[in-house]
């Protein structure tokens, strides 16, 4: 396994998770001298301390991102906006299929399927959450420009898009960031850095106090935990945590959303 020997390599650490952090750290107090201690427990203390922190903090994150993932009030506003935008589609094919070709509301129909429709009513409806906000904000804008005020009339489409409009506002809200939740994923990012920089506070100390044999002894846990990163980065496997009394990855700390995981040092 790959181990750290140079002093630009161990300042070079891979984003540590918190179980991590805390299992590296009790692997390095459990070697210490009394005068090694004394030099070290200050901002092992404070790194412990940190890990700590940010692991309850992940576990809360962790516990509302699925709040966040299905966002039940998102979930209700969402049939109800599907059926009101496929009360738009029907009523525009309507005109396209019982119309002629060169009637003018054929014409202004069709072009309507063909902007916001392409695929039938699911254009729209199948669509992340924000996209289909997105998508029916511009299909609502272009319905009430001026222009189209006799199109919606003849289409009949009056009635959807007074209850569309009322209706986006409150799935736009439903969408808020931060919205449900006590965390945001940029406190996740705050926890993370600060966790990384008592981490990487305890390594200089170590570099600058101590002899190359003994940076080698005191860092190995650290230098283990980093190498295990580093081979799962190579493997461009998904990083998991470890139970920070034990070491083993399980379900006793959670990762990272996967999407949303720290990358690697280039």
């Amino acid at each position: 396994m790959q181990t750290m020997s140079t002093t630009t390599s161990y300042l070079s650490l891979y984003q540590f998770t918190p179980g991590r952090t805390l299992f590296a750290l009790s692997g390095m107090q459990a070697i210490l001298t009394p005068a090694e201690a004394a030099l070290l427990d200050d901002l092992i203390t404070a790194a412990r301390a940190a890990g700590e922190h940010q692991l309850a903090r992940l576990l809360v994150w962790s516990a509302e991102r699925g709040l966040r993932l299905t966002r039940p009030d998102a979930a209700k506003i969402d049939p109800v906006a599907d059926g009101l935008l496929g009360s738009v589609y029907s009523s525009a094919q309507r005109a396209v299929d019982t119309l002629p070709p060169t009637h003018p509301v054929h014409k202004a129909a069709r072009k309507l399927l063909d902007r916001h429709f392409a695929r039938g009513a699911i254009t729209i409806t199948t669509l992340r959450y924000e996209d289909q906000l997105a998508a029916s904000k511009v299909l609502v804008a272009e319905l009430d420009a001026p222009e189209q005020a006799d199109l919606v009339s003849k289409l009949g489409l009056g009635l959807y898009l007074d209850e569309l409009r009322p209706l986006l506002v409150s799935y736009e809200a439903a969408l808020r960031p931060g919205s449900g939740r006590s965390l945001t994923w940029e406190d996740v990012l705050a926890d993370q850095a600060n966790t990384q920089e008592t981490l990487a506070r305890v390594v200089v100390r170590v570099l600058d106090r101590f002899d190359e044999p003994t940076r080698t002894r005191l860092l190995a846990p650290i230098d283990h935990q980093n190498s295990l990163i580093a081979a799962a980065y190579r493997a461009r496997r998904p990083l998991g945590d470890v139970d920070p009394k034990t070491g083993l990855e399980g379900e006793a700390t959670p990762p990272l959303p996967e999407a949303e995981a720290p990358v690697a040092p280039g």
